[in-house]
């Protein structure tokens, strides 16, 4: 395998604008012949993003493979009028003011925040869309988001420690500037969202800003404290008006970038609510010179086009939400025409309950600079984790980035590794999971089937990016890129060995990505805590200690640390006991059993809303404990798809279920009127197996319950 060490010209992972933007799209790269031909020896080759100019404090950047040859990406605007998907029929104006699906304006100040500003709104927006949160209530922290997108883990035990973004000489992240990228390399990771109360953001005067900097530096603990977790971040660049409406009406409101300059309004009056900008009028113009992060929130296609100081060709118009406040343009709306040229990074965010899953393993704590690509082929990468709790655990999800549309890949699971490579471990195919990812971005799929992780085990999550033969479209590996300094700031990575593989399909082995002058490789994993007990070994029983049922070394483990249950619900307590006398006994107690009461066997009963303790002790003298949390019993259950669904023989799809803001259901059942027709396993995923229709139940252990008529063609 090739040594993917670069050569000697400047890398840039992201830059600093003064308005508060990056400018970044992870349009398709188109590989250009010199691309493909050049280095023939070489297996591998890659693409990095590297200084393209300096306009007016605007530090722009490009790709540029191996040879310093440009690849070219494309431009997002210049698609907006196609249509490559067929979609359905969507209204002439649609506001997600008006159904009270967006967040109020809010003011970033004397700040260039504007890019958390609008990521955050986009969050908040989603969370109300799924029930997760109220527009009362979806209030989250763009501070939090700003500071430790530049504020690197210094903790050598966090497998990202010195992953991120570094500030010399300040402790001021809020004008260092950023983009959607920005703020989903740091949201993937489980560093937020937080409440806007755990951390405010004012910055009205310079002096609050200060202040504001100032009191971040005593919330290190909050780092990797989230109310929600970023699931997916599609990327709507090269998508038809269409398919940004549907957007918006499926995720909520859209963080994008443009060209903000006063005099594409009506008039030079601040409050002017109509733009189009005719100072740069081609695409690759106007991106490039983009300089400021707002959010749609709604469309009218009949907006006159005499709305605007200069008409553009045709009506319509975007509705945006500002970051100036409400005395900004219409009470902190405007008016964008669809025929601007400066829209670009066109993003969703799409969130989830913190309670969808108990763990998350990575290594890429700054996302993605660069791309690994092997020329007309697949290309396929793996990290390796162990699972150093003391449970059994469920791996249920794994989440990775595309750089281009309609990427087919293939995600396998190895485990019980014994050595440092998947291929020392075994497969596990009823994990294997094959899909397309429609448009480029973070995705985060479901795998087929939960693979079991024993405590202490090692495993390994491979992700295979396909090449598209039909269009000749390279398949990309995102990779981590190397540290740099610039303007001020230390981007940086790091990595060790035997972390991250890359698979050499003419050597047929795997290659460790740091030895090779590569840092980590950008594929997470998530697991839930089970109860279930840990597979048997071959270990040799262990020495009693000889004093009357005493063990020095005696130790008890829970399955799981913590569990959230809504009221009324029962779930009962898996433990292991090691180094214990044969006939050691556990017994339970509750902190407070007005929140949960616990039987002698363990059989937790959710009593009353909040937070309580239970802990486990035996009799000779192990403890630990386990932190109960209860919420309201659902009174609905909601599903997606919701009503009715039709797939082909042999497909499949995943169920997602969402629950009214502040109730649980540990317990979450599927069941098939007719497992012959469509049959649905235990995670949710529905398989058409023959021709007809079965209804496909979802059930709260309430018996709250939605059901899916699934027909099969």
């Amino acid at each position: 395998m090739k040594n993917l060490r670069k050569k000697s010209y400047k890398f840039l992972q992201s830059f600093v604008l003064t308005a508060g933007l990056i400018i970044s799209s992870i349009s398709i790269p188109v590989v250009t012949s010199a691309d493909t031909t050049a280095n023939d020896d070489n297996e591998f080759h890659r693409i990095s993003r590297v200084i393209d100019s300096n306009n007016s404090g605007l530090l722009r950047y490009s790709y540029e493979d191996e040879n310093g040859n440009d690849v070219t990406l494309n431009t997002a605007a210049e698609n907006l009028s196609s249509s490559k998907r067929k979609m359905g029929a969507l209204p002439s104006s649609y506001s997600l003011v008006d159904k009270s699906l967006t967040t109020p304006i809010k003011d970033q100040g004397v700040t260039g925040s504007c890019w958390a500003f609008s990521a955050i709104k986009a969050a908040e927006s989603n969370s109300i869309l799924k029930g997760l949160y109220t527009p009362s209530t979806a209030d989250f922290s763009e501070s939090h988001l700003a500071w430790f997108t530049y504020s690197r883990s210094n903790d050598k035990s966090d497998p990202m420690y010195y992953d991120g973004n570094y500030i010399y000489g300040s402790t001021d992240p809020y004008d260092c500037g950023g983009n959607a990228l920005s703020a989903i390399f740091n949201l993937a990771k489980w560093s937020g969202a937080e409440l806007e109360k755990n951390a405010p953001f004012k910055a009205a005067t310079f002096s609050q800003k200060n202040s504001m900097a100032k009191e971040m530096t005593k919330k290190e603990s909050l780092r990797y404290s989230s109310k929600l977790h970023l699931q997916n971040a599609e990327c709507y660049d090269n998508a038809s008006i269409d398919e940004i409406k549907q957007a918006l009406m499926t995720k909520g409101a859209l963080n994008i970038s443009m060209y903000y300059d006063e005099k594409g309004f009506e008039s030079l009056d601040d409050n002017a609510s109509s733009y189009y900008q005719t100072k740069y009028t081609k695409p690759a113009t106007a991106q490039k010179y983009a300089n400021h992060c707002v959010t749609i929130v709604g469309w009218d296609d009949n907006y006159s086009k005499n709305n605007f100081k200069k008409a553009p060709s045709s009506n319509g118009a975007w509705l945006i939400a500002n970051s100036y406040g409400t005395e900004s343009n219409d009470n902190g709306y405007f008016w964008m025409s669809y025929k601007e040229p400066s829209i670009g990074e066109i993003y969703s965010m799409d969130v989830e309950s913190v309670d969808n899953y108990d763990n998350i393993y990575q290594y890429d704590g700054a996302g993605w600079g660069d791309g690994i690509y092997n020329p007309n082929s697949d290309i396929t990468g793996a990290n390796v984790f162990t699972n150093k709790s003391n449970n059994v655990q469920n791996l249920n999800a794994v989440s990775f980035y595309t750089l281009s549309d309609n990427q087919k890949y293939t995600i396998k699971i190895y485990k019980n590794l014994t050595g440092n490579t998947p291929s020392t471990g075994t497969l596990v195919s009823t994990a294997t999971t094959s899909g397309t990812e429609s448009y480029n971005g973070y995705h985060t799929v479901k795998l087929a089937s939960p693979c079991k992780i024993n405590p202490g085990e090692k495993f390994a999550v491979a992700v295979q990016y396909k090449y598209s033969s039909s269009n000749k479209e390279q398949a990309y590996l995102p990779v981590e890129g190397e540290s740099t300094t610039n303007i001020g700031v230390t981007y940086s990575f790091s990595a060790k060995a035997n972390q991250s593989f890359v698979y050499s399909p003419s050597e047929k082995k795997w290659s460790d990505s740091f030895k090779e002058g590569t840092n980590n490789i950008c594929i997470k994993a998530f697991t839930v805590n089970s109860s279930e007990a840990p597979d048997k070994t071959e270990e040799s029983d262990k020495t009693e200690g000889a004093d009357n049922n005493t063990v020095s070394n005696a130790k008890i483990t829970l399955s799981r640390s913590n569990i959230t249950l809504g009221k009324n619900e029962n779930w009962t307590i898996g433990y292991k006991l090691t180094n214990s006398s044969k006939n050691a006994s556990v017994k339970f107690k509750s902190k407070n059993t007005s929140v949960a009461k616990v039987s002698t066997k363990g059989i937790i009963t959710a009593t009353g809303i909040g937070k309580t303790t239970i802990t486990a002790t035996t009799s000779d003298g192990a403890s630990t404990s386990i932190t109960v949390n209860v919420k309201k019993a659902p009174t609905k259950i909601t599903v997606v798809p919701s009503g009715k669904k039709s797939i082909k023989k042999g497909k499949s799809f995943n169920i997602k279920y969402i629950l009214p803001s502040g109730s649980a259901s540990f317990k979450i059942t599927y069941s098939t009127s007719n497992k012959k027709i469509a049959n649905v396993t235990s995670s949710g995923k529905v398989v058409g197996l023959k021709k007809g229709v079965a209804n496909i139940t979802i059930k709260t252990y309430n018996k709250k319950k939605s059901v899916i008529k699934v027909t099969v063609q």
